[in-house]
């Protein structure tokens, strides 16, 4: 999935969309924004800003090699059955009601 920090300056939006861009080479997507999910490690918090966007047919993605190794298309319950990053299976059950 991708992800990243939002950099100074940035609003959500922008840093959503320049991350997507980086890591899959998508643009002009139309992304609506679903919602904030708030995550505690023990040494810090950060704020999950979930979006979404409805694909008519899946897109040609182009990965960038520096932030991944590769990628493949995953229904949610196939993704759930992956090793994820923290709470991330939390956002993926609120979006899809798992």
């Amino acid at each position: 999935m991708p992800a990243g920090k939002i950099e100074k300056g940035e609003t959500t939006d922008e840093a959503m969309i320049r991350e997507l861009q980086q890591e899959t080479n998508l643009e002009n997507l139309d992304m609506k924004y679903y919602k904030e999910v708030y995550v505690k490690y023990p040494t810090y918090d950060f704020i999950y800003h979930m979006y979404h966007a409805k694909l008519e047919e899946q897109p040609q993605v182009k990965i960038n090699l520096e932030e991944h190794k590769s990628f493949v298309w995953k229904n949610p319950s196939e993704a759930l059955e992956e090793e994820l990053i923290q709470d991330l299976d939390t956002c993926i059950k609120m979006f899809y009601k798992i």
